[in-house]
């Protein structure tokens, strides 16, 4: 600190520099445990679908994924841990929302065992690099994509708010997207609680 506020810089020049891994991601303390698989993939989904658009609205692309779940308090599963965190590298770099679902529930299917109630979800895209167009497949003819449906429903809910259009699952029981659609950061942002 005292060399620092003498303005002296004691960095060594020489050495190498690696660049931090810039990632985007969202996470959930979910308001009771989750213990059903489909109500769990619900909200996996819904995060997953929140990360992805927040991807394009950065015009970013990811070329991974990460998931971690953590057990509601005093759980641990069948190899004593209190939940598990795992990432993905994909394919081939993506913002479409689909893609990065299906990835996120393959590593849920893998390293869930079924039994343990969930309490947190967090999931994130790494591995970002600027968007510049969907890969072209010689086998099948141009056609309108799907991420440029989602680009479609991305601005329409910037224009008249998150919940002008939802997905269906967002309905099904255990789902958080409407209730969590007028928090701030994840919280009430003094709203009354009446």
């Amino acid at each position: 600190m005292y060399a620092t506020a003498w303005g002296i810089d004691r960095t060594n020049l020489q050495s190498t520099i690696f660049p931090k891994d810039k990632s985007l991601g969202n996470s959930q303390v979910l308001s009771r445990d989750y213990a059903e698989k489909d109500e769990i993939e619900t909200v996996i989904k819904e995060i997953g679908a929140q990360v992805a658009a927040r991807l394009r609205a950065h015009n970013k692309q990811c070329n991974g994924v990460y998931l971690g779940i953590g057990y509601s308090l005093g759980v641990v599963d069948h190899n004593n841990e209190t939940g598990f965190a795992h990432s993905l590298k994909l394919v081939a770099s993506t913002a479409e929302t689909e893609t990065i679902n299906r990835q996120l529930i393959f590593i849920f299917e893998k390293f869930w065992d079924g039994e343990a109630p969930v309490r947190t979800i967090a999931v994130s895209c790494s591995r970002l690099t600027n968007r510049y167009g969907e890969q072209l497949n010689i086998f099948n003819s141009p056609k309108p994509t799907a991420i440029s449906l989602e680009e479609t429903m991305d601005s329409i809910r910037r224009k008249y708010g998150k919940t002008s259009i939802i997905r269906a699952s967002s309905l099904k029981k255990g789902g958080t997207f409407i209730e969590r659609a007028g928090l701030v950061g994840g919280h009430n942002g003094g709203q009354s609680l009446e």
